[in-house]
């Protein structure tokens, strides 16, 4: 069981620093298309993304052995963060003004983003959700007896 912990961490961790350094060399690449295009926020939310994603990243890693209602707190705080600016890319992703930015990874990078964001923040929400109605049946069946 400890192996197959350890091997998800790895692999999100290798998975997650790929992301990392695409998203990176894509802002990079694509900062004067997006200089020049003054009413998209394509690359400001790319940017955002990244670094709010790191700082999460990087808490998860940190908090892992804390007690898991704190941890559960934390994984809630972060998927509404990350759900807000989902919210901000899916406004940008469906109001693109600038035609230079099509067709360009930088904007399939952030569609994949605002992907990822949409699907852990909800999960995140279910998990803890599900953990809450776990925990009130577990108790309510103890009180119970």
């Amino acid at each position: 069981m400890d192996y197959c912990y350890q091997s998800a961490i790895i692999c999100y961790s290798i998975g997650y620093f790929i992301y990392l350094i695409f998203g990176l060399v894509y802002l990079i690449d694509y900062f004067k298309i997006s200089y020049e295009c003054t009413q998209s926020y394509i690359w400001e939310y790319v940017l955002v993304s990244i670094f709010i994603g790191t700082i999460g990243f990087i808490n998860r890693y940190i908090y892992r052995k804390a007690h898991i209602q704190d941890y559960l707190y934390l994984l809630a705080c972060l998927s509404s963060v990350d759900f807000c600016i989902a919210i901000w890319g899916g406004v940008e992703l469906t109001n693109i003004s600038c035609t230079k930015l099509y067709y360009t990874p930088l904007l399939a990078f952030a569609y994949i983003t605002f992907l990822i964001q949409i699907f852990t923040s909800i999960s995140c929400f279910l998990f803890n959700c599900l953990y809450a109605l776990f925990m009130y049946r577990h108790h309510s069946d103890y009180n119970e007896v």
